[in-house]
């Protein structure tokens, strides 16, 4: 360390001896400015966050229902309903033409697919099912 003034000893013992008990002390305040510095850090963060406010900003509300211009088709019976039918219903939906229909059948259950007339442009196939909600009433 350049900090350190150089000391003469007779033995290397106690030179050793000395120059770990310096280290320890110079660490020792090096440590307590750093918890202090850390200390006040600190505090500043916490002021500065109680005077922070946000600014809403208004989420464009859409309204969705049942043959509107979001729809992409209808399942009759739909059923079965889980994820993984619901997948195969869109991807099955995304390949018909608009208007269009056809059948997918999951075990025993027909299902009759149907495409709505909205045209969204070219849609990506594979769909993956991100997220699913309920209707509220």
């Amino acid at each position: 360390m350049a900090d350190e003034l150089p000391l003469v000893w007779t033995t290397g013992t106690e030179h050793a001896l000395c120059g770990f008990v310096m280290r320890i002390k110079m660490n020792a305040i090096s440590t307590r400015k750093w918890v202090l510095l850390l200390g006040f850090s600190c505090a500043v963060l916490l002021v500065a966050a109680q005077e922070a406010k946000a600014t809403p900003f208004p989420i464009p509300g859409i309204s969705l229902s049942i043959g509107d211009g979001h729809e992409l088709g209808q399942v009759a019976p739909a059923v079965p309903e889980g994820d993984a039918d619901i997948t195969q219903y869109v991807n099955f939906m995304i390949n018909l033409s608009l208007g269009g229909s056809g059948q997918v059948i999951i075990g025993s259950h027909k299902n009759l697919v149907t495409r709505s007339m909205n045209d969204f442009g070219q849609l990506p196939s594979p769909a993956v099912l991100a997220l699913r909600g309920t209707a509220r009433r």
